[in-house]
């Protein structure tokens, strides 16, 4: 592996394999998660693999595509605790960007361009938003030398102005939901 490869699904797929590991991605309201999994010895190619998918993803129009359907699917939410947490999160922050779906809004997910993912990612996927933690069968020291000399070049703050950054506000508010 080297330092600017990016990696298609199925190459990061054949790796984690390798390392006799997982890799699993959960996406929330604040935090994207990262979890990978392996063996204690591919400490140093999970590292290395860990920051080629965080700070250089590959835009594959293809799989851009599949992900736009699998949101468009997702911004209509049929849970009764998704809908009721999007629903208090739209009435206490309806001001700001922060009260918007977190799967964002249905109507406009089409519209979704590969430059708009890769400005968001320049924005917000850098060193003060990145935390990398270790548990299990490793050595800390080797992890923190890992994660410096793989992670070290990712900028510290935001390259450019991220529009609606301004801190929400809440308002106070009562909502009512029926369902029968």
């Amino acid at each position: 592996m080297n330092g600017t490869a990016k990696y298609s699904k199925d190459k990061i797929d054949e790796l984690v394999d390798s390392f006799g590991g997982s890799l699993n991605v959960k996406v929330g309201r604040e935090i994207t998660q990262f979890t990978l999994s392996f063996e204690s010895q591919f400490l140093s190619q999970a590292v290395e693999l860990l920051s080629q998918i965080i700070l250089n993803p590959n835009y594959e129009a293809t799989q851009h595509e599949a992900l736009k359907a699998t949101l468009h699917k997702q911004a209509s939410p049929m849970d009764p605790y998704v809908i009721a947490t999007e629903s208090v999160h739209y009435t206490a922050y309806r001001d700001h960007y922060f009260g918007h779906p977190s799967y964002g809004v249905r109507d406009v997910v089409y519209s979704i361009t590969p430059e708009q993912v890769r400005e968001y990612h320049n924005q917000n996927y850098v060193g003060r938003n990145i935390v990398v933690s270790g548990a299990g069968n490793l050595d800390g020291k080797a992890l923190a030398t890992e994660v410096g000399t793989h992670f070290g070049s990712a900028p510290a703050f935001r390259v450019s102005e991220v529009s609606n950054s301004d801190k929400p506000y809440f308002t106070p508010s009562l909502i009512y939901q029926r369902d029968d």
